[in-house]
């Protein structure tokens, strides 16, 4: 009994010993890797990653500066643990947010990582400038990182080469007809679904041992590898509908961004999540260049919506080729620009975008409220220190009437009996059609400059204190009248 004991008991040891040794396995099997997309906003950035993973809700990622999901990778679909997975960073776009991508590639996952630069395929004038924008950025942040490293840069450049020269394009795939004719032998084949398995390569790890490349091929080796997607790939229904897109012409831009392509050693693909073109093997693509997994799908140059060209396939003499069979431009080294472009409707209304009116912000349009204000302020003040001519013209008119009708009064000896509100009114016609108010306020001054002008005449007058107070009494007591003429009078309406 003792034997038999002893004997279950090590059989259970070695059972956990097992499961802890796969489980251990499985830990140190898991990897992780990073794919960082790049691209301009609106460009599909959002629509392409809901394809990539059913985790998350992509679509409450967009207007994010820098948004973060994964995707987990499984050895086959009926497996349940995952073997590894694709972490995806996806900068918004915006040019004031390129200093996050230093969160999203850096150098501790460079090496573990891949560069997804995705271009608006419904503009395609503007697809060659913002590729090289993007190029650019990422090129000026790969240097920054190793700017004191030059070693591990060549070593990813070494990795890349490598990588180009291990690319064998996939065997013709099953048709339907072969499928049919193995059903019967192969019943659990129809039954299992697609797999993946390790594509066991020889390493190479000395570079010197590689043919040397070919014309054009990774002028721009940055080192990581590059996948450049053209997203909303099904406009192009819509470019020959309303811009007379030509066959030539999606020739002539496919091979412009081949040429871009191939001196970066990237890959280059057409997408559309709306109609769910190439989204898989898109998905397929990243696999095969981060885990190794088999790559199963194949070159695609016809369908003018579906281009697939792998990094490794092309070449400077493929694209010669293709470039000559189109009509739309012979020189090759002819700018895009000149050759795809754009519309004049859409010029026309960008200009008018442009001369679209936008609110102030609240602070701003407050202060040039104030400041209106205040210059409104000073221009009032300044009108009411200075009269106008016309004012100044109507009170030395009224001021001359008066001085000699006080003058001709002193002379004759007689009291003056001429009231300032009459010489007003024959001077500028202010009871016709003067306003009350202006006219009373004109009546008001008059009186007093004509009291002070009165009082001097009769201080040098011989006659004394009898005429001077019969005089400035008459002018007060007329002055009263009109003002109480003008209150009785009715308002003109407003």
């Amino acid at each position: 009994m003792s034997l038999a004991n002893t004997s279950s008991s090590a059989n259970e040891d070695d059972i956990w010993s097992q499961i802890l040794k796969e489980s251990s396995n499985k830990t140190n099997y898991f990897e992780k890797k990073h794919v960082v997309m790049l691209g301009d906003p609106n460009a599909g950035k959002s629509l392409l990653l809901s394809k990539f993973q059913p985790i998350s809700d992509v679509e409450s990622l967009k207007s994010i500066a820098l948004s973060y999901t994964f995707t987990d990778i499984f050895e086959d679909d009926t497996s349940e643990d995952p073997i590894g997975r694709i972490n995806f960073w996806s900068l918004e776009g915006e040019t004031a947010h390129n200093d996050l991508l230093k969160f999203a590639l850096n150098h501790e996952n460079i090496k573990n990582c891949m560069i997804m630069i995705t271009l608006d395929f419904s503009q395609p004038w503007s697809l060659v400038d913002s590729l090289k924008k993007w190029l650019n950025i990422l090129e000026d942040h790969i240097k920054s990182i190793f700017k004191d490293n030059s070693i591990g840069f060549k070593d990813l450049q070494d990795k890349l080469l490598i990588k180009w020269h291990e690319y064998v394009e996939p065997v013709a795939a099953v048709t339907t007809s072969d499928a049919t004719s193995t059903a019967s032998t192969t019943t659990t084949t129809s039954v299992q679904k697609k797999k993946f398995r390790k594509v066991n390569a020889t390493p190479i790890e000395d570079t010197s041992v590689l043919p040397p490349l070919g014309e054009n091929i990774l002028t721009h080796n940055l080192g990581v590898p590059i996948l450049i997607v053209c997203c909303k790939s099904d406009s192009v229904v819509m470019l020959e509908k309303d811009f007379d897109y030509k066959d030539d012409l999606f020739d002539y831009i496919q091979q412009y961004l081949r040429r871009i392509s191939l001196q970066y050693g990237a890959g280059l693909i057409y997408t559309s999540a709306r109609k769910e073109i190439n989204c898989d093997v898109a998905l397929e693509y990243l696999e095969n260049m981060l885990f190794g997994f088999e790559l199963k799908s194949k070159t695609q140059l016809i369908e003018k919506d579906q281009i697939f060209v792998p990094s490794g396939w092309d070449t400077y003499g493929k694209i010669t080729l293709d470039f000559e069979n189109q009509k739309v431009c012979k020189d090759a080294q002819e700018l895009y620009e000149n050759v795809v472009k754009k519309p004049s409707s859409i010029k026309r209304r960008e200009m008018n975008q442009q001369t679209t009116i936008t609110a102030d912000e609240d602070q701003e349009f407050l202060q040039k409220l104030k400041s209106s204000m205040e210059n409104e302020g000073e221009d009032m003040s300044s009108k009411l220190d200075q009269p106008s001519l016309d004012d100044k013209n109507k009170f030395d008119s009224a001021n001359s009437s008066n001085m000699n009708n006080n003058n001709n009064s002193s002379s004759t000896g007689q009291t003056s009996t001429t009231s300032p509100t009459n010489s007003l009114r024959t001077s500028t016609g202010v009871g016709s059609t003067q306003n009350p108010e202006k006219a009373a306020l004109a009546n008001f001054f008059n009186s007093l400059i004509s009291k002070e002008k009165t009082s001097r005449t009769s201080l040098s007058s011989t006659s004394l204190g009898t005429s001077t107070s019969s005089s400035s009494t008459n002018a007060r007591l007329d002055a009263q009248k009109e003002l109480e003429k003008l209150k009785q009078q009715p308002q003109p309406k407003k």
